[in-house]
């Protein structure tokens, strides 16, 4: 089906649902997992290297009646790094934008109700910007929930700028009861190679080690690391389904990232069935592990 054109230029996806400046979003920003956000958007858009480069690493997603976008943040530098995230429409207007600082190994997120104003089967299509000032980059990934149930139903990586390490550009996904996160390793077989060691960690936004494994990898075989978070680890269902959500970091340790290859998969519980999957942060190993 064609899209009919507006008068300005909007998609009917978007004009019959929303007016210009109109959309509403919901900042959480604040959690039991969260660190204490210092919002100073003067001070920091001043600090903005505008200058740096990166590689543009979304064009946009469509938002429906009835989901959440969630973009949660991470710091890997040594240093509070300030951030800013903005959320775009696609033809040019700006929709929500939000700023803060990180702690240095810490993390956090913010929630955006893009389709509060939408109507069953419509769509608004969207683009995701997130900029670290003071040249320090921040991992970033942006989600879509579902306002129900709390079950993300696609995560993506938005356009950061400067662009993290490229194996560290993961930040968190969230797990609701009902579901299980899986990460898998494959080691490659080449020639000449030997058993290595892996670390696998599940981590809140404090940076507090949930879960994880550690072991040895064969040559041209894998493993895969389950975990259930359970009901017990989660606030019972309420008004917010978004609090029903765990945000979680994965760090994966291994001795050869270029041998060896790391996926993070969402699945639900009874059927076993992936709803998504993504890349988790994965570098070299910093301790020595006992196979």
């Amino acid at each position: 089906m064609h899209e009919i054109k507006t008068s300005n230029g909007l998609s009917n996806e978007l004009s019959n649902g929303l007016s210009r400046g109109a959309v509403s979003r919901r900042r959480v920003l604040q959690s039991a997992a969260l660190l204490p956000m210092a919002l100073a958007a003067g001070s920091a858009q001043a600090q903005i290297d505008t200058n740096a480069q990166s590689v543009r690493t979304m064009g946009m997603i469509g938002v429906a009646a009835g989901q959440v976008l969630r973009v949660s943040l991470l710091n890997h530098n040594d240093t509070t790094a300030g951030w800013k995230i903005e959320v775009w429409a696609r033809d040019g207007q700006l929709l929500a934008i939000e700023t803060g600082e990180l702690d240095a190994q810490r993390g956090s997120f913010v929630d955006f109700d893009l389709a509060a104003r939408l109507k069953r089967g419509q769509r608004l299509q969207f683009h995701v910007d997130v900029t670290g000032v003071s040249r320090l980059p921040v991992a970033a990934t942006a989600e879509l929930f579902d306002s129900n149930g709390g079950n993300t139903v696609l995560s993506i990586q938005p356009c950061v700028r400067p662009e993290p390490d490229q194996l560290r550009t993961f930040a968190s996904v969230g797990v609701v009861p009902g579901q299980i996160l899986r990460v898998s390793l494959f080691q490659d077989l080449i020639e000449g190679a030997q058993s290595s060691p892996y670390r696998i960690d599940i981590l809140d936004l404090d940076g507090q080690r949930l879960d994880g494994a550690e072991g040895s990898l064969v040559p041209g075989s894998g493993i895969v690391f389950s975990w259930n978070p359970g009901v017990r680890t989660l606030p019972r269902f309420g008004a917010d389904p978004a609090a029903t959500r765990q945000q979680v970091h994965v760090d994966v340790q291994v001795a050869d990232v270029y041998t060896i290859g790391a996926t993070l998969e969402v699945y639900h519980a009874r059927t076993g069935r992936t709803q998504i999957n993504i890349s988790p942060c994965i570098r070299p190993i910093e301790v020595s592990v006992s196979g």
